[in-house]
């Protein structure tokens, strides 16, 4: 290999790694960590005393965005397990709604097994069984499970009596900064 090839090779790698590093890239508070899924920045935030109900600049709750087409079920979980209230989300919809919205049947679960309530409506009177999205087939899954929960009452109170009486971390400012 000539030497003009060797350096184009080289060159041609530091571009992809200075790609990667970029890919990366810390979260900047954690509105950002839950959306892109950052379990470890969600860990470590809360474990720091971080409110799991602290709410984004446009009044997002960090469940809500956790339910989002970027969230994930891993930080979904911590969030919850921080005691997280699951009927608190943004825009008037719950992150029930949101999660059934994008047909996320593991999240659906989840929120359903901390309390998140079935029978709750938004604006327009609508619960999370008629937000559901189409996926190929797979909505029916998530429908068949909110009617379940539906048809089961309201949410039993011992699904949220880890949480109870146990004080929510005093967190951080509305800003989600570290």
């Amino acid at each position: 290999m000539s030497r003009s090839a060797c350096l184009r090779s080289a060159a041609l790698v530091l571009l992809v790694l200075a790609a990667l590093a970029a890919c990366t890239k810390k979260p900047a508070n954690i509105f950002e960590a839950v959306e892109h899924d950052d379990h470890g920045y969600v860990v470590d935030w809360l474990e720091a005393g971080g409110n799991p109900n602290t709410l984004s600049p446009r009044n997002e709750s960090l469940l809500y965005i956790a339910t989002g087409p970027h969230g994930g079920n891993k930080v979904l979980a911590e969030l919850l397990k921080a005691c997280a209230d699951p009927n608190l989300g943004a825009y008037g919809y719950t992150p029930l709604m949101n999660a059934a919205s994008w047909v996320n049947l593991p999240g659906v679960e989840l929120l359903l097994a901390h309390g998140a309530d079935p029978h709750q409506r938004n604006a327009e009177g609508e619960t999370a069984v008629e937000l559901v999205g189409l996926s190929g087939g797979r909505e029916q899954h998530v429908i068949a499970r909110l009617k379940k929960a539906t048809t089961q009452g309201a949410p039993h109170p011992s699904t949220r009596r880890a949480c109870q009486g146990r004080p929510l971390r005093s967190g951080q400012a509305a800003s989600g900064g570290r």
